[in-house]
């Protein structure tokens, strides 16, 4: 926020809206692309089959956790 990328809004109670202001949104391709890069880089080392394998068993992680959402504790 300080930077005026990003606004807050309140929700009521204890919660909040947070949104991207046109700066931010005019980032978010540059910031896509380094993170592709560096996806690329760090599982580069794994051949196609042992990337599905990591896929499928973080799917059946999901799947059996239950999870709706990344864990944010």
């Amino acid at each position: 926020m300080a930077k005026g990328l990003v606004l807050r809004a309140e929700a009521g109670g204890r919660g909040q809206i947070l949104s991207l202001t046109p700066e931010g949104r005019a980032k978010v391709p540059a910031l896509a692309a380094m993170a592709d890069a560096n996806d690329a880089e760090y599982f580069g080392v794994l051949t196609g089959e042992d990337r599905e394998a990591l896929n499928r068993i973080l799917q059946t992680f999901v799947e059996r956790r239950g999870l709706t959402r990344p864990p944010l504790d």
